[in-house]
């Protein structure tokens, strides 16, 4: 299996894989085309199952006094979030929803030792509620890798490059050449199910490896962003 191939290789795989020319820039328009394909086969692949891989944890240090914080680049906000605290070693959940009851209850200027709550703010922010008193605090945010974006010549795909490519050809050969495109599809389809079993046995000997930190009590907070949020 082969992840991490760039959206150049992967145009260059899908040209021999449909009986086009493989020089790269032969034929900007057809490369339009072909980049299409392929990043919308490689999301739907994406979004379409629980890859391992996909969760992850990221880490941000707060500041002082600071209630906004920028979202990791790369964790899908419209999927399952949790946030936790460090709190002088022990990890505390930060519970989802900062509203007037919150508001009431500390003051802007009443820093706290850490905060407790966390929310959305505007489209690449959240908010955390009540401000640190202490520079340095690490915030956990455990949630599900975003798929890389495929635009630049140089992006990476996430995904296995054979299934990707067989699935896109199977898709660009059904107007002229029915029979090679059902071959193609049946290539992909057996391509897909390898991947997945080899990822189903790496998920479970990797269990008991979860970024979750150890949490004080049984309290799990997880909250998921409606995508008409």
């Amino acid at each position: 299996m082969a992840r991490g191939t760039t959206l150049e290789k992967l145009t260059l795989m899908l040209k021999a894989e449909i009986g086009a020319t493989t020089a790269y820039n032969a034929n900007s328009d057809m490369n339009y085309v072909l980049h299409q394909h392929l990043r919308r086969h490689y999301e739907n692949l994406f979004d379409g199952w629980d890859w391992p891989f996909k969760r992850v944890s990221r880490d941000i240090v707060t500041q002082a006094g600071e209630r906004y914080y920028d979202w990791p680049a790369d964790i899908d906000m419209e999927q399952q979030l949790e946030f936790w605290v460090d709190q002088f070693g022990t990890w505390i959940p930060l519970e989802q929803g900062i509203g007037p009851d919150q508001y009431n209850a500390y003051d802007e200027t009443q820093r706290q030792d850490y905060p407790y709550r966390w929310d959305w703010y505007e489209e690449h922010q959240f908010e955390v509620w009540p401000t640190s008193a202490i520079d340095g605090l690490t915030l956990r945010i455990i949630g599900t890798k975003a798929a890389n974006q495929l635009i630049s010549e140089s992006d990476v795909c996430d995904l296995d490059d054979q299934m990707v490519v067989l699935y896109a050809a199977s898709e660009m050969l059904m107007r002229d050449d029915p029979n090679r495109a059902q071959q193609k599809l049946n290539m992909a389809q057996q391509r897909e199910a390898i991947v997945k079993q080899k990822m189903r046995t790496r998920k479970t000997l990797t269990i008991g490896r979860s970024p979750r930190p150890r949490a004080f009590g049984n309290t799990k907070v997880i909250a998921i962003r409606g995508r008409d949020a």
